[in-house]
């Protein structure tokens, strides 16, 4: 249910729809669509990947959302309990979406940073759910610390290349993770979300069609800093 619910906020904040009107319907045919054809995972497997409407071709990221959202709120519930298991399932839920809408968009939306934003700050500095053991004076210089490190490699980016290299979304999203892994964990987490980045970078340089060169292509950082926050608190839970 919550898998349904992150894919339909990633379609709508990504096509810039709103997200409090309209029932579900079919993106081809605007046609609405009958809950027993909206139900996760089993809808898609049922339908075999056609709309029953029109007949159109329903993407893979509806199943690959649900089912992998499905899959943190099972590692949250086996790692956390009580407090802390609400808070980190409404996390899950905020860097989910914020890691499907920038990888497929490349968009990261401020609601959903003020969101993060608050969470974390209730998070940390509330209830103690704290998993690096940061200080909230090391938690603050280093979020002032990475945002002006990201920024400023972006706008060495813009000087050399002429094209922007990060946008201001990931710089305001470096900020507030950095609140969770102070000076401590941060190096951990960037490497993490690089490799990542470059894996990405790889893969759609070898799928490509076309001859780009790689400093050419883009990856969504923002997806692989939010997918690093997450790995890094369930490694501290072992």
């Amino acid at each position: 249910m919550f898998g349904s619910f992150v894919a339909s906020t990633v379609f709508r904040l990504g096509n810039n729809k709103s997200l409090l009107t309209t029932r579900s319907y079919c993106p081809h045919c605007k046609k609405t669509i009958s809950w027993y054809y909206n139900i996760p995972l089993f809808s898609y497997l049922w339908l075999k990947a056609k709309t029953k409407c029109c007949n159109s071709s329903i993407p893979i990221f509806y199943p690959v959302i649900e089912g992998s959202t499905a899959v943190i709120f099972l590692i949250n519930w086996y790692c956390f309990e009580y407090n802390d298991l609400v808070l980190i399932s409404i996390l899950s839920v905020i860097l989910i979406i914020i890691f499907f809408i920038d990888y497929y968009y490349f968009l990261i939306h401020d609601i959903l940073l003020i969101l993060f934003l608050l969470l974390t700050i209730t998070s940390l500095f509330y209830y103690q759910l704290n998993p690096f053991n940061v200080s909230f004076v090391s938690a603050v210089l280093c979020s002032i610390f990475s945002m002006l490190i990201l920024w400023s490699i972006g706008k060495f980016f813009l000087i050399i290349r002429k094209t922007e290299g990060l946008g201001f979304g990931d710089v305001k999203l470096i900020g507030i993770i950095s609140l969770w892994t102070g000076f401590s964990v941060l190096p951990i987490l960037m490497v993490i979300a690089s490799i990542f980045a470059i894996i990405h970078i790889f893969i759609s340089s070898k799928l490509s069609f076309k001859k780009i060169k790689l400093v050419d292509l883009k990856a969504p950082f923002g997806s692989y800093l939010s997918l690093s926050l997450l790995i890094l608190i369930y490694l501290s839970k072992l």
